[in-house]
């Protein structure tokens, strides 16, 4: 079972805390294959075996190969004759989020995991490298059977038990203190410039929204579903 916080282009409106297998995104199967909000249909049931983290970031920097091949008009629909985002900024994300962003699945009235996204790896994806510079080729853990999160436990979710993943993004804040060296808290400074205190967090999910390229951030629940009637 899958389910996706974004999926899309361009800046969003991500929730901090957001829930996913408990919303309103049922029978669009770009976003989930959930058929109904926080249960299985029916009489179904499901054990978890695996949980991975998916996710994608590409810029649409490239106006060349972006506004010639499918909709001419889709870089200045977006952010006026090009979009801010480069394949720099995507990388930055996949770090941010993988120790930025924490993962809780849970059942009934328990959470039954919780971890960093970089703790869930995916398991799939593209993967390699390239020469082009404008092109980003990471993924979450490489594409590998064996590079995925198999829980230590089995998760059953018997019939009509409710159950949800929430996304908490937490910012990396200025470190404060008395830390030997000019770093604790400030930025490095040089002999023109004095080190001087940081005043902002630095926010993940700051950092996905703004993002304009293409984005897509989600969780599957890997395991077996049965149902009583075959």
């Amino acid at each position: 079972m899958w389910d996706m916080a974004v999926r899309g282009i361009g800046v969003s409106s991500v929730i901090n805390s957001v829930r996913l297998f408990a919303n309103s995104n049922t029978s669009s199967e770009e976003f989930t294959n959930m058929a109904t909000a926080g249960a299985l249909q029916s009489d179904q049931t499901y054990v978890v075996k695996a949980i991975r983290a998916l996710e994608f970031f590409q810029s649409l920097k490239d106006e060349s190969a972006f506004g010639a091949y499918g909709n001419p008009q889709l870089l200045p629909s977006l952010n006026g004759p090009s979009v801010a985002a480069d394949n720099d900024r995507a990388a930055d994300l996949y770090n941010l989020l993988s120790y930025g962003c924490h993962l809780t699945f849970k059942a009934g009235e328990k959470d039954q995991f919780t971890s960093q996204l970089v703790y869930t790896p995916a398991g799939m994806g593209v993967f390699g490298s390239t020469s082009v510079t404008n092109r980003n080729i990471i993924s979450n853990g490489w594409p590998s059977h064996e590079n995925v999160l198999l829980l230590a436990k089995d998760i059953p979710l018997p019939a009509r038990q409710g159950f949800s993943v929430r996304l908490d993004f937490f910012p990396f804040k200025p470190i404060n203190g008395s830390v030997p060296g000019a770093g604790a808290g400030t930025t490095a400074g040089t002999a023109e410039n004095p080190a001087a205190p940081y005043t902002a967090a630095l926010d993940p999910l700051a950092y996905l929204n703004a993002f304009d390229g293409i984005k897509m951030l989600g969780v599957i629940l890997d395991g077996i579903k049965t149902r009583d009637v075959q």
